[in-house]
């Protein structure tokens, strides 16, 4: 989408770096005004700020010399730096205002192009309606001229906001190549090889479209015209979707472009992009990488935006002030009225300002917590895998050790055969409850994982819990005693709180003696609810305490069935439902299990 000044567009960098060579030649004021408006335009793509900078220069001298036209000019630059800055509807106001100044002039040329570039910004806010109005009457107005060159663009963009490919589209389309090819524009030319490539992609003719994309990619390459050659290079992205390799490479090649070129502006919708697709690749290195990245465009972007707010409000200022020159002999009220005027503007300019912080602020801490979280659940999984290689190999060897001792020892008694059959059982056991855990873990790991929340009775599901370990109960003869309410709810995940339930009743049985009593009970206030599992074995030594649900290499690998591994997923599963989990020693002898979760 572009925003028109009646002007030729060459290779953009090229033709600024001319341009600016020129004005300390430039005597007269009125050519001053033009070319401040000329280079104004040429950077708006490429540096918003510096579009506005050269905007609120050029007329500054404009009102000095009484130039109408050159003020104009001016107010029409100022109001494209304010709508790339996301301040629409300040641009609205001032581009009407420009619409408004070329009527009363009878430029029939510019007032199309005004039209244009109101319907422009109404189509970026999503005012379809508004837009195509706006369109119809700039190619309405545009109809009278003789030197029509300036159509090419108005039916182009009519194109681009008239999204859907129909006849209507076709035929201006037609129009502005039959135009642009006569006045010999080849940035227009371009463009609508790309608008074309894009209705083509849209209607499913993919391939028709490649070799549109091809020949503008190659031709604004030689032209020198950057901005239409990004726009080729996200082309070959959208050619080539769904294939990330290939949208990711044609993306970075343009990134790298608008760091060489200075397009500051689009380098954060780029980086965006690349981190959309990054992700899709599962490479933490390279995601965190472009995170960095673009938090430092992000943070450059709002430090700019911040300074031009700052000039804009500069630039109130100055305005409301020559406005104050202008009407000095004006009585006493309408002097406060204008100050009142330029409070008002000023704190409202300060409450943008604020808010641009905060968003920014939260924005930054977002993306800080995240890196966060990629590097402890990196942590977590290289720990978890030198835990399970242990974990895993040590029931399978002492498998496979039986297995070949049965072979090879001739004449083994039917004691002997039943205590080898007990092992292999108690191993596969092992290892199958240590996949168990593993795979409950990665169940909640998955991208696209959602909680499913719903209301739990709490002494119902240590009712199921209790019935799954009976046996364990049976064979040491311990006691469980349920002293949980049975009224007491809670509003959670159930898979994620059985597995806490589970493996800590699990682990109480595992500490209690022969003949031992586990007791669980519940209490609930207005926020939380925390469960107990207290057993009478033998108290926990500090060491154990504090490595009993973390993922350790050392506690891992001494403990059974691979408790280690499903008390750090306890933990873990706890702390994403919002809660704490813990031990500690009861008094005389025992051990208490605990965790806590949000009532709600």
């Amino acid at each position: 989408m572009a925003f028109f000044l009646q002007s030729s567009v060459q290779a953009q960098s090229a033709l600024i770096t001319q341009e600016q060579k020129k004005l300390p030649l430039i005597k007269d004021s009125a050519s001053l005004v033009r070319s401040l408006n000329q280079i104004g335009m040429l950077y708006y793509l490429k540096n918003p700020d510096s579009s506005f900078y050269y905007g609120i220069k050029s007329k500054a001298i404009a009102i000095r010399q009484h130039d109408r036209e050159g003020q104009l000019g001016a107010n029409n630059v100022i109001a494209t730096a304010l709508y790339l800055k996301g301040l629409c509807r300040e641009s609205l106001k001032l581009f009407s205002e420009v619409l408004s100044g070329y009527r009363r002039l009878s430029d029939s040329a510019n007032t199309a192009l005004a039209l244009m570039n109101m319907a422009t910004v109404y189509h970026g806010i999503g005012d379809m309606a508004q837009a195509k109005v706006l369109c119809r009457k700039a190619i309405q107005t545009g109809r009278q001229l003789k030197q029509d060159s300036i159509m090419s663009m108005v039916y182009a963009n009519y194109c681009i906001i008239n999204s859907t490919p129909d006849d209507s589209t076709r035929y201006y389309l037609n129009k502005a190549s039959e135009i642009a090819t006569r006045y010999k524009d080849e940035r227009m030319q371009i463009e609508i090889q790309q608008i074309r490539a894009l209705n083509l992609m849209i209607n499913g003719q993919k391939q028709k479209a490649f070799p549109l994309i091809n020949m503008s990619l190659s031709q604004s390459k030689k032209a020198g015209m950057e901005c239409l050659q990004i726009g080729s290079l996200r082309l070959y992205a959208a050619y080539y979707d769904p294939q990330p390799d290939s949208i990711l490479k044609y993306y970075k090649q343009a990134y790298q472009l608008t760091v060489a070129k200075g397009y500051v502006h689009m380098k954060v919708p780029i980086l965006r992009t690349i981190l959309d697709y990054t992700d899709q690749s599962g490479d933490k290195d390279n995601i965190i990488q472009i995170h960095r990245h673009l938090e430092e465009a992000i943070t450059t972007e709002n430090n700019n935006q911040k300074a031009f707010i700052g000039d804009y409000v500069k630039y109130n200022t100055i305005q409301e002030a020559n406005i104050l020159l202008e009407t000095n002999k004006k009585d006493d009220n309408i002097k406060i009225r204008l100050l009142i005027a330029i409070c008002i503007v000023s704190i409202l300019l300060i409450i943008i300002i604020q808010r641009l912080y905060r968003i920014s602020s939260k924005y930054g801490r977002s993306i800080q917590k995240q890196n966060k979280v990629l590097q402890e659940t990196d942590e977590f999984k290289n720990k978890l895998i030198s835990i399970l290689a242990h974990d895993f190999r040590t029931p399978l060897s002492s498998t496979i050790s039986i297995a070949r001792m049965m072979r090879d020892k001739q004449g083994l008694t039917e004691m002997e055969l039943e205590q080898f059959y007990t092992d292999i059982e108690k191993d596969a056991n092992q290892l199958l409850e240590s996949f168990d855990v593993v795979l409950q873990w990665i169940k909640q790991q998955l991208p696209g994982y959602q909680f499913k929340i719903e209301t739990l009775t709490l002494y119902d599901l240590f009712g199921e819990t209790e019935y799954i370990f009976r046996q364990q109960l049976e064979e040491k003869n311990i006691s469980l005693i349920n002293h949980v309410p049975n009224h007491l709810t809670v509003f959670s995940d159930k898979e994620m709180v059985q597995f806490a339930n589970r493996n800590l009743l699990l682990n109480a049985i595992r500490l209690s003696p022969l003949g031992g009593t586990i007791t669980i009970n519940a209490t609930q206030d207005r926020v939380a609810t925390t469960v107990t599992l207290a057993n009478d074995g033998s108290s926990l030594s500090s060491d154990t305490i504090n490595r009993l649900f973390s993922v350790s290499s050392q506690f891992g690998a001494s403990t059974q069935h691979g408790a280690g591994i499903a008390l750090a997923m306890c933990k873990d599963f706890i702390k994403k439902l919002g809660g704490s989990i813990g031990v500690e020693n009861k008094n005389p002898s025992g051990a208490l299990f605990y965790y806590t979760i949000p009532r709600k």
